[in-house]
């Protein structure tokens, strides 16, 4: 959104920050003052705001977005100006909970739907390969298990990622597995992506690659992770089944895990 809107000139600056579910004032702050370019000398959150609002309520047409918003934010305390008489400074919000949209009084409401079935079957084509059109049986079921992913582009990406390559009887298993789940009672997460993600853990056939992943599960959310902080936390918990001697060993491993789980499309 942001790259469309300069490039067509509706905006002179264009910053971002993720808000994620910890929400934390100061985090927002330092993401927005790092797109700006400017350096928050203030020591409070408050006067760090008061920089942000002076920065952003310059005359120019600026937008900001705002992305993956979990709870209500009070947009004046990060230091965003907004107020009826600031034509200049728009917002952009981002929530997989429209109750907070409305909470924050958002002027339109625009949501994202889901694929349509012919989206999903060409996103889920793209990623097995469009070899699947040319054998009848495995087409079918490759369909049926498109279709469980319910036109979610994550989860398609996801399974598709997992039975890239596999045998008749795992994909007839795993169709089986989508079709049965039971965890519609998780709050917040579609039953129907979170089967689709715990299939691909599934298919994993490294236990390193599975290892790596739930430790990364333990880092906050959007968190960038660094090799060299999961291969020291592998080596300090003898996590590895490989059972590397060394740290630069533990590296490799890991690296070569994390690609993994990225083609996989378990990690970003």
């Amino acid at each position: 959104v942001g790259e469309k809107v300069m490039k067509a000139g509706l905006f002179d600056e264009v910053v971002m920050a993720v808000v994620s579910r910890d929400a934390k004032v100061a985090k927002i702050q330092g993401e927005l003052a790092d797109r700006l370019r400017v350096k928050l000398e203030a020591e409070t959150e408050v006067g760090k705001a008061d920089q942000l609002w002076n920065r952003l309520n310059n005359g120019k047409r600026n937008l900001v977005i705002l992305d993956d918003i979990w709870k209500k934010l009070n947009l004046k305390e990060i230091g965003i100006p907004i107020t009826d008489g600031n034509k200049g400074c728009k917002v952009v919000l981002t929530s997989r909970n429209q109750h907070v949209l409305i909470d924050m009084d958002a002027h339109k409401d625009f949501p994202i739907q889901v694929l349509s079935e012919e989206e999903a079957w060409n996103l889920f084509k793209k990623k097995m390969g469009n070899n699947v059109d040319s054998h009848d049986q495995l087409h079918d079921i490759a369909k049926a298990v498109c279709r469980e992913c319910r036109g979610l582009p994550v989860a398609i990406l996801a399974v598709g990622a997992a039975l890239k390559g596999k045998s008749m009887s795992a994909w007839k298993s795993s169709l089986d597995k989508l079709q049965k789940s039971m965890l519609n009672k998780i709050e917040d997460i579609d039953p129907k992506l979170f089967t689709s993600l715990r299939l691909s853990y599934d298919y994993l056939d490294s236990t390193d690659a599975k290892t790596c992943f739930l430790l990364c599960c333990l880092f906050p959310e959007d968190a960038q992770v660094p090799i060299e902080e999961l291969a020291r936390h592998c080596m300090a918990r003898r996590l590895l089944d490989q059972n590397p001697a060394t740290l630069e060993e533990a590296r490799v491993i890991v690296r070569s895990v994390v690609n993994t789980l990225k083609t996989k499309c378990l990690l970003l």
